[in-house]
């Protein structure tokens, strides 16, 4: 029986206009009566229209089964969530924060629910942070220019305390050797980002274990289309763990892999991005390929 893990580089559910991709995703299932959840890996607010809804619009006519939601953070017997999760045919991690999220299902033992889901044969998607969930590894380089960028915003709205405690946490995650120079750098002075010489050094890395169903693989969605998820962060990346293969995903594009009784089968594009110039990309440590929808990799 086949069964899927997706992992797509959008956000939101039909990013910029990209639903065409959801239904794409749905028609490979061919069940009318789809039991699906769905779960952000941030709050919602549920006085307005959000992921959750804009998700519920787009996926609810495609089956006859009503489309649910899980918060993770409302869930407090792991026993019923286990129960819960284990009915779906389709599990949906939304968007959000990494490294909350990834502690929680550590925390919880949800990581061993999913393995257990999974192993029925049923299915796992993922939007950003969910989708980066499923694969091997989370793997981010955050560059000076980046910081710089969040000062020089900041810096405006706050009084001389508040800038001095955000000035101590920037601090405290410099690399050492760089610390006497960010120092001088931090004030109420505008940073010039263009000609700072920190600007293209690798602030910081973060690398936590993901949930694995993706071996040696790491993914960034928003690919070329996010501050933090571009070219130069991949070939970082692809240079610090040659070991793992990282793709950048734009949005409206899914990695599609299937899967029989567990078994990785292969692994395709789905779907694509607005921008036709934003490809799907491959990045190893000497080199880098380029996928368009239907393309097996």
């Amino acid at each position: 029986m086949k069964h899927y893990i997706i992992q797509s580089g959008s956000g939101k559910p039909g990013e910029m206009g990209t639903q065409d991709t959801e239904y794409k995703i749905i028609e490979k299932f061919d069940n009318k009566s789809l039991k699906i959840g769905f779960a952000p890996f941030h709050h919602l607010d549920h006085s307005q229209h959000n992921d959750w809804t804009i998700f519920l619009d787009i996926v609810q006519p495609l089956t006859t089964e009503k489309v649910q939601l899980v918060e993770f953070h409302k869930e407090e017997n792991m026993e019923l969530l286990k129960k819960k999760l284990l009915d779906f045919d389709l599990f949906v991690l939304g968007s959000g924060v990494c490294e909350p999220y990834f502690e929680f299902f550590i925390k919880n033992n949800v990581n061993e629910i999913f393995k257990e889901y999974f192993a029925l044969g049923k299915s796992l998607m993922g939007y950003s942070a969910g989708s980066i969930a499923l694969g091997e590894k989370y793997i981010h380089t955050m560059f000076f220019k980046e910081v710089f960028l969040h000062w020089n915003h900041v810096k405006e709205h706050m009084n001389d305390e508040q800038l001095e405690s955000l000035k101590q946490e920037m601090m405290e995650d410099c690399p050492t050797k760089f610390s006497n120079v960010l120092e001088k750098t931090l004030t109420r002075e505008t940073i010039d980002i263009k000609i700072h010489t920190l600007s293209p050094v690798p602030y910081q890395v973060t690398s936590m274990d993901a949930l694995d169903f993706i071996k040696g693989t790491s993914m960034l969605p928003h690919f070329n289309e996010a501050m933090h998820a571009t070219t130069t962060h991949m070939l970082t990346a692809a240079k610090d763990y040659p070991r793992i293969k990282h793709y950048g995903v734009p949005n409206g594009a899914a990695l599609l892999h299937t899967f029989e009784d567990e078994k990785h089968i292969q692994s395709e594009i789905i779907g694509a991005s607005n921008h036709p110039q934003l490809l799907v990309t491959e990045f190893c440590q000497d080199d880098q390929r380029n996928f368009k929808e239907g393309d097996l990799i």
